[in-house]
């Protein structure tokens, strides 16, 4: 919009003073004729998004005064901007969101207020703290659109945060128990099925809750006793129920099963890093 304008001026100026007597007139084509800002019908101005023609246009005795916005903006404004003001103190503001010229110039929001959407309202309003809307199921809470009917950092009306140990049912802030078990309307049900509050229902005594809620047995390792037993690396293994270390055990020796004893013949034997061999 700003090189339009320019191109604009410079015309006019060839209209009042032919381009060989113009003293703001270089014939450039191009910016790269410049020595700085940009080339406008064969004048030299400075870049219009900087805001500042080049002082030859002054020379040249051009009227800027019905483009121009202030000091800061003689080229005038762009197009998501208004001009406010008087005379040099004028600016380019946009009324969407200027509190002292909101929806239009010289029309200031009070105290508490900020311009939302070019008008004065309530900083903590929705129109401000959501300024694009949310969806159709979503409510604006501290600046983000959310489910209020389910989230717990932000329930119900009052976009309240849930304590800890409970979650958002239907706008409501609900304790984690077996008839809302990590989520809304979830119950445990089976045999040794439990509530692990935000884990959900789990089976105790198994690798993801092995002495309790939250208990995982990791690399590999089973669950044992409500221990965990063995894992990647480890010569520990569930033998019956029993968690044995087939290293050193001399009825389980390398394996579940494997007896020295029987497998040798001998009375006298011995588990060595899981061969058999004399005791």
């Amino acid at each position: 919009m700003r090189t339009a304008m320019l191109g604009a001026l410079a015309l006019l100026m060839g209209c009042f003073v032919s381009r060989g007597d113009n003293p703001a007139y270089t014939g450039c084509e191009s910016a790269d004729d410049c020595e700085t800002g940009a080339c406008v019908a064969g004048f030299c101005v400075a870049d219009p998004d900087g805001g500042v023609a080049d002082a030859a246009l002054d020379d040249a005795g051009t009227d800027m005064g019905d483009i121009s916005c202030g000091e800061a903006f003689p080229t005038g404004c762009g197009e998501d901007t208004e001009c406010c003001g008087e005379g040099d103190a004028r600016d380019c503001v946009m009324l969407d969101t200027n509190p002292l010229h909101c929806g239009g110039c010289g029309i200031e929001c009070g105290e508490g207020e900020a311009c939302c959407m070019g008008m004065c309202r309530d900083a903590d309003a929705a129109e401000c703290m959501c300024p694009a809307g949310c969806g159709p199921d979503e409510t604006c809470c501290n600046g983000t659109c959310t489910d209020t009917r389910t989230d717990r950092n932000a329930c119900g009306d009052s976009c309240m945060a849930c304590e800890e140990g409970a979650i958002c049912c239907d706008g409501s802030c609900v304790p984690v128990n077996a008839e809302n078990c990590g989520s809304c309307g979830v119950v445990c049900e089976g045999d040794g099925v439990t509530c692990c509050g935000d884990r959900g229902c789990q089976v105790l005594g198994t690798p993801t809750a092995c002495s309790g809620c939250g208990n995982v047995c990791a690399n590999g390792a089973t669950c044992v006793g409500g221990a965990c037993c063995g894992g990647e690396d480890s010569a520990f293994r569930d033998c019956d129920g029993e968690c044995v270390d087939t290293d050193n055990d001399v009825k389980n020796c390398g394996a579940c099963g494997n007896d020295c004893a029987t497998l040798l013949g001998l009375p006298l034997v011995a588990c060595n890093s899981g061969n058999c061999g004399r005791g």
